[in-house]
C-alpha cells in the first residue's frame, strides 16, 4: 500500500498557529489537496483535524485517530472509522478492503506516528514563518529523502514531492 502524507507547512516547519488556526493557503494549495486525497480515496487523521475540517471529507473513507471512548465504540461506515489501533495494524486492514493509497493530511501527532510508514511527502510550502506552533512532525530520526518533483505557484507556495 502507498502512504502518502499531505501538508502545508511553514519555512520554519510548522502545520498550523495552534490546534484552531491552520496555515492559510492559495487556492491552488486547496485544489491539490482535494484532487491527492480524492485520488487516495482513503484519508487518515487525527480527531482534532477532523474537528478543525469540521466535518469528514465527503467522497473519502476518513480514518480518524482517536482516544476517545463513545467515538471508537461507533461502527465503522465506508465513510467514517475511529480508531485508536497502531498504525500498521489499520493499513493492513484497509489492505485487506482492497485500498492501494491512503493520504495521511495530519495532525502533527498522525504525521509523526506515520513518518516511517510513509512513501511520498507531497508538502505545500508556504512563504511565512509561523513561530510557536505546530510542527510537522514531533519526533525525527536522521533522513535524506530525494526530490522527486517541484512546482512554484502564482501563490509564492512551492510543492515539493519528496520520497
Amino acid at each position: 500500500m502507498k502512504v502518502i502524507a499531505v501538508a502545508a507547512i511553514s519555512l520554519d516547519g510548522m502545520i498550523a498557529f495552534d490546534a484552531e488556526r491552520q496555515i492559510e493557503t492559495s487556492p491552488q494549495d486547496k485544489a491539490y489537496f482535494e484532487k491527492v486525497t480524492r485520488e487516495a480515496g482513503t484519508i487518515i487523521t487525527g480527531r482534532r483535524t477532523l474537528d478543525a475540517m469540521k466535518r469528514p471529507l465527503v467522497g473519502r473513507r476518513n480514518v480518524v485517530y482517536t482516544k476517545q471512548e463513545v467515538l471508537l465504540a461507533t461502527e465503522p461506515t465506508d465513510q467514517l472509522w475511529y480508531t485508536d489501533e497502531a498504525p500498521k495494524q489499520v493499513l493492513k486492514k484497509l489492505g485487506k478492503q482492497g485500498v492501494k493509497t491512503v493520504a495521511v493530511i495530519g495532525g502533527s501527532e498522525i504525521f509523526t506516528i506515520f513518518r516511517d510508514l510513509t512513501d511520498e511527502w507531497h508538502l505545500t510550502i508556504c512563504p511565512q514563518f509561523v513561530g510557536d506552533g505546530v510542527p510537522l512532525c514531533t519526533e525525527y530520526t536522521p533522513e535524506k529523502l530525494g526530490v522527486a518533483a517541484r512546482e512554484v505557484w502564482g501563490s509564492g507556495e512551492t510543492l515539493v514531492i519528496l520520497r
